[in-house]
């Protein structure tokens, strides 16, 4: 939608989001510091054991490993890899035995259901960017943003509170659609650079997603167990919420973390 560089958005996240794994795996060892009843210890296993265990998971790495390498040298772009991933595996379930005429009926169903949906949004959206086009809303937008006597950064944290409620309502897709043609001029307008704003509205919309009240990814895990009730999703949730605030407030803070990578490249 912007035109930049999909291999820099991709090599961009690879810092941050190592630094956001490495959070969550500090929130979960401190957690069970305090209660090693909620990760109890598991059985050892020698390398031997866990290599011959892959064989039953085999079609599933060389799928990965295809895609993901035939993306990153690239053999194909980003929506044929996607297609190359779903035949692929269409074919493991096929060889597995695992594809009854039933679950491959609903598939089918369920996933006209979701293209319908994306795809009367991307109309939508589509209408939305002729609008902002012709009415030169993002432009004003802009010129108005300028005249306030108040900091880019403070404008960037009123965008940051957007993302993070409307990530609690919607989907990532439908959002990106809706405010990239309004909110990517006015971010350019303040200096920031792009590559840098592509991962934070990223990682605000999966934010907005596991946040209370309305988080949809918390809906889903419990919707999984029905003996798992909402309240004790979003107790469990709010611990790496913390974490997310602080990782957030250093990408925010040091722009660097995400552009470091991504400057190599020129």
């Amino acid at each position: 939608m912007t035109e930049n560089s999909i291999a820099r958005l991709f090599v961009a996240g690879i810092i941050p989001g190592s630094i956001v794994a490495v959070s969550y795996l500090l929130v979960i060892a401190l957690r069970c510091w305090r209660n090693p009843k909620l990760g109890p210890p598991a059985g050892r296993y020698s390398m031997k054991e866990k290599i011959v265990c892959l064989k039953e998971i085999w079609e599933l790495v060389a799928l990965v490993i295809f895609t993901l390498g035939g993306l990153v040298v690239g053999i194909f772009t980003s929506t044929e890899a996607g297609a190359v991933g779903a035949g692929g595996a269409f074919l493991s379930a096929a060889m597995r035995r695992k594809l009854t005429w039933k679950s491959f009926s609903e598939a089918v169903l369920e996933t006209m259901k979701t293209s319908g949906m994306v795809y009367a949004i991307l109309i939508g959206a589509v209408i939305f960017n002729f609008f902002c086009a012709a009415s030169g809303l993002p432009t004003a937008l802009s010129e108005w943003v300028a005249g306030l006597k108040v900091t880019p950064f403070a404008i960037m944290t009123v965008i940051v509170v957007i993302y993070l409620i409307m990530g609690a309502l919607m989907d990532e897709v439908s959002i990106q659609l809706l405010t990239i043609p309004v909110f990517y001029p006015l971010v350019m307008s303040l200096g920031f650079d792009p590559i840098w704003f592509g991962c934070i509205q990223c990682r605000l919309l999966e934010i907005g997603m596991i946040a209370p009240p309305v988080g949809i990814s918390v809906f889903v895990v419990s919707g999984l167990d029905k003996s798992i009730g909402m309240a004790r999703v979003f107790k469990g949730v709010l611990w790496f919420l913390v974490a997310d605030v602080i990782t957030m407030a250093m990408f925010m803070y040091w722009p660097e973390i995400i552009t470091y990578l991504p400057n190599l490249m020129r």
